[in-house]
């Protein structure tokens, strides 16, 4: 970073938004996201640049070749796997990719339609597009494949994150006055832990940019470290701010870590500073204060969406477990070597006296996350990453007492962490099947039945349109919609034509497509989700009233039957009131969304 010049930087941010806006009064709509993008990747430079800066951060020659032979393994790593996949995204694994694209459309139409879903996504409080703006910068150049989405995504966040991991780690270095004899196998090490973390990989690896909040959480730590709020200082509380804010608008469950992390901050301040509480006590006060405003204002709605929201109420893979079995759960992901390891760092914290307040609050902090987000929902793979920088805080612990013992002793441990690191990551390419290691596959799986996906793809391709539209009930993960809409991406035939599809109770409300489409598409045996199980019973008697004809049989490879029905009888008002009954218990507890949208359905006359 110190070879890029600040005011270079500067002046080329500048530049970026004068161009971001003139594009917009001269209606040159094409590259006005690419703009977008360029001003906030250089504003992200700039924040990284400033941080370095105010902490003296410095690299050797040895630690820069580190860096740059972890980032160029990691491309390799992501290359390899792209290129030998045979994996059709669905869900979560594509919906950011599907972003991507209508934030390309939003832009074509100006810069006011994008800034609004830019907001109006954020306020929504689901999947803000906020990090669709820093891949465009290379996604602008592809051939808009999901594939080349992940790539562009690779290219960009890779860096951002390791840059900022390895500030983290020096700053560490620095506070706890590393050897300089053993700083480079610290240096090594702990930056290993972070690449070869299969967690860090596990929901990036299928397309999921959320792992990129990582970012803004280093800089946060790196700010807040050895902060005490003693005095104001404008500069790192502006970058605090931001990157919270920012951390904030990345995913809405980021928010966990960051309440947890705060609330447990300003407890440590005070708690070891009081000596100057009083003049503390007023500047956080004042700090405080400025930012509960700015959120308030810009994001009440998001807030609001955020605590309303319960999906251990509304999808059955988020409605089991609880504290415990997330623990649990946590340790499985983890596996149970690395589990270990971290257990052991952190009992060499609490023992050391010099680590036993930071260790505690790491481990409080880590248990309130479980605690806040285990009430409304399981964690997902890409939920854990709020956890990751706290199994990070173990590792780096562990590495601070190996690395204290005799250079022979030393040598051998750090050998042996090394390895274990490395077997994990190894376990989670072959699938996370070994129980002393992760359970978390950076492998996708292949689609067993892509043969049969085609068949039925191309058949849509050939028979649907604006007139003619589709709708396919099952939504599990062996078939539903996004398997087909995405087969042949960037092509959006079916895309468009054929919907998302509605299975989340209390989230997806009910499908009038079920009324207008022409053909409606299930499967024998039928495998639900969710409510999109009575859906289907409710069509399966439509099908008995010879409502529907079957038009099309594929086979599968799995022996599957993917059945289209076309429609041969009108939407009646008993078709309407069958959905009704079936939908009773829905309807009690989120009306709006079933009963009332089936009710207001209008017929044809």
């Amino acid at each position: 970073m110190k070879y890029i010049k600040k005011k270079f930087l500067y002046s080329i941010f500048i530049l970026s938004v004068m161009l971001f806006f003139i594009f917009g009064l001269l209606k040159i709509n094409n590259y006005i996201f690419f703009m977008a993008s360029v001003s906030i990747n250089i504003f992200l430079l700039l924040l990284i640049k400033q941080i370095i800066k105010k902490f003296k951060i410095k690299f050797n020659k040895k630690e820069i070749i580190i860096l740059i032979i972890v980032t160029l393994s990691a491309y390799l790593f992501y290359i390899i796997s792209i290129m030998t996949r045979k994996f059709i995204y669905y869900w979560d694994y594509s919906c950011y990719y599907n972003i991507q694209l209508k934030m390309i459309d939003c832009f074509k139409n100006g810069i006011e339609p994008g800034l609004r879903a830019l907001i109006y996504s954020t306020w929504e409080g689901e999947y803000g597009t906020f990090l669709n703006f820093i891949p465009q910068i290379i996604f602008e150049f592809t051939n808009k494949s999901i594939n080349s989405y992940i790539i562009s995504c690779v290219i960009i966040f890779i860096p951002y994150i390791v840059i900022t991991y390895s500030i983290l780690i020096k700053r560490v270095m620095l506070l706890i006055k590393i050897n300089n004899t053993k700083s480079l196998y610290f240096y090594l090490i702990s930056l290993l832990s972070l690449i070869l973390m299969p967690l860090f990989h596990g929901s990036f690896i299928f397309g999921q940019p959320d792992i990129f909040g990582l970012f803004f959480i280093f800089i946060i730590i790196i700010l807040t470290i050895d902060y005490n709020f003693q005095k104001i200082e404008v500069d790192k509380l502006s970058m605090i701010f931001l990157s919270t804010y920012m951390l904030t608008i990345c995913r809405r469950w980021y928010i966990y870590w960051i309440i947890s992390y705060y609330m447990l901050y300003v407890i440590y301040i005070l708690l070891t500073n009081k000596k100057y509480i009083k003049r503390i006590v007023k500047n956080l006060l004042l700090f405080g204060i400025i930012v509960v405003i700015i959120y308030l204002v810009t994001l009440l709605p998001f807030i609001n969406n955020t605590i309303i929201n319960n999906y251990s109420s509304s999808y059955s893979y988020y409605s089991n477990g609880g504290f415990l079995y997330e623990l649990g759960n946590q340790v499985k992901h983890l596996g149970y070597i690395l589990f270990f390891v971290i257990i052991g760092g952190l009992l060499y914290g609490i023992i050391n006296k010099q680590y036993r307040n930071i260790t505690l609050l790491n481990i409080i902090h880590y248990l309130i996350i479980i605690f806040l987000f285990s009430r409304i929902q399981t964690m997902g793979i890409h939920h854990s990453l709020l956890l990751l920088p706290n199994y990070l805080f173990g590792i780096i612990l562990f590495i601070v007492c190996i690395i204290g013992n005799k250079k022979n002793i030393s040598i051998f441990l750090t050998i042996m962490i090394i390895v274990i690191f490395i077997l994990n990551m190894y376990n989670g390419y072959k699938g996370g099947k070994s129980k002393l290691f992760t359970d978390i596959s950076i492998r996708p799986p292949e689609e067993l039945n892509y043969k049969g996906i085609k068949e039925v793809t191309d058949w849509l391709q050939e028979n649907i349109d604006k007139d003619n539209t589709a709708y396919m009930i099952v939504h599990n993960n062996t078939f539903n919609p996004d398997k087909f809409r995405n087969f042949y991406t960037p092509n959006s035939k079916v895309h468009e034509y054929l919907p998302y599809g509605s299975s989340i109770i209390g989230v997806h409300k009910f499908p009038t497509e079920l009324f207008t489409a022409k053909y409606v598409i299930t499967t024998d045996p039928y495998v639900p989700t969710s409510v999109d199980e009575k859906y289907n019973k409710v069509f399966n008697e439509l099908v008995m009233q010879e409502k529907f004809e079957l038009k099309k049989e594929f086979i599968m490879q799995d022996k599957t039957k993917v059945l289209v029905y076309e429609r041969v009888k009108e939407v009646d008002e008993e078709e309407k009131g069958n959905y009704i009954d079936a939908l009773k218990e829905e309807s009690k507890k989120y009306e709006n969304l079933y009963k009332k949208i089936i009710q207001n359905f209008e017929l044809d006359t």
